[in-house]
């Protein structure tokens, strides 16, 4: 049998990439740009039914796990000053039903977000070079929340079963950005000891070790003030299995923030 986890992926999510909001800066990252294109290339390869995609910037609730509900999912860069980009693409009503299901036999928290949500740029951002990749298929938009790692690696679990169940094949991405705090004159407050955070998320893709990252000090992760780890949790336990065999297409900190796209699993096709 196919398996239902085809691929899952890490992918970075800010604005600037999208190369209308970008523009002379784009190149400052080239190497994320490169890797996203790679990344959506082969995603697509691995013809899934449906791309989940889990947000840290999407509606929620610090104690539910949350999904966008409305049949059909749109959003654009307005806020970014690009009101004109703008995506749209049919929810997968079916699968946020079965995890509704899921979730509920295990007394994991999940709620459903209001209908007049749009899409956030944690989805927008890394689903644009997926639709310029060719995806106009459905979606499942989801977010996290500030319970614990194994609550966050049971939710990954639930996700893998809904797929599972339905005998959905789904590309799983984790939007993420990594530390806001490794540099002097990046937007945010310098932490001297950010770049660790960083550095040991990427070794631990290197040496295809995703414990690493389940294990990694926590105290680290809050000196780092990323906005991504919660959502690579999920994507960890979604890709739970034999074939995992993880892939460091880019890291890049320009602007004081990590970049890091990566591929976690891929099942190629016969």
């Amino acid at each position: 049998m196919t398996n239902e986890i085809v691929f899952v992926g890490i992918a970075p999510h800010p604005p600037l990439l999208v190369p209308e909001i970008g523009r002379e800066r784009i190149h400052q990252v080239q190497s994320s740009v490169d890797a996203l294109k790679d990344f959506s290339r082969r995603m697509i390869e691995t013809n899934p039914d449906t791309v989940v995609i889990i947000s840290p910037h999407s509606p929620g609730n610090p104690y539910q796990f949350g999904a966008f509900a409305s049949k059909k999912l749109v959003g654009d860069f307005r806020q970014f000053g690009a009101k004109g980009i703008s995506l749209a693409f049919p929810n997968d009503k079916d699968l946020l039903e079965r995890l509704k299901l899921i979730t509920n036999k295990e007394q994991i928290p999940f709620d459903l977000f209001d209908n007049d949500y749009p899409l956030d740029h944690g989805v927008l951002v890394p689903m644009y070079y997926l639709y310029k990749a060719g995806w106009q298929g459905q979606i499942l938009a989801l977010s996290f929340t500030s319970l614990s790692v194994s609550e966050h690696i049971e939710f990954g679990k639930a996700c893998r079963e809904a797929a599972k169940n339905l005998g959905r094949k789904i590309a799983f991405i984790a939007s993420a950005d990594l530390s806001h705090y490794l540099s002097h004159q990046g937007p945010y407050p310098f932490e001297p000891d950010a770049h660790l955070f960083d550095e040991a998320v990427c070794k631990a893709i290197e040496k295809k070790d995703l414990m690493a990252i389940v294990n990694i000090d926590q105290n680290l992760r809050k000196k780092a003030g990323e906005c991504g780890y919660r959502s690579i949790l999920v994507a960890i336990a979604v890709a739970s299995d034999k074939d995992i065999l993880p892939e460091l297409l880019s890291y890049e900190c320009p602007f004081g923030v990590g970049y890091m796209t990566a591929i976690i699993k891929e099942q190629k096709r016969l």
